[in-house]
């Protein structure tokens, strides 16, 4: 399994503008790869993970919350 850092470029009370990523770590050379063959650039490449990690972690956290189904 590869590991890969995405990191925003500075702190969100700096920013106005869309999420700048740096890519680093073991991980980062196979993003940017994935990247050019989807036609996309490793920015928006993490863009669309970070996007998703969150969906996923907002997912898993109503599942949590969720009451229990089925037979107690």
């Amino acid at each position: 399994m590869t590991d890969l850092w995405i990191k925003p470029d500075r702190p969100a009370r700096e920013r106005a503008d869309p999420v700048v990523v740096t890519l680093s770590g073991p991980g980062a050379e196979a993003l940017r790869r994935l990247a050019r063959q989807l036609d996309s650039t490793p920015q928006e490449l993490a863009e669309m993970i970070i996007s998703e990690a969150l969906v996923l972690k907002i997912s898993l956290h109503a599942l949590a919350e969720a009451p229990a189904q089925g037979n107690a």
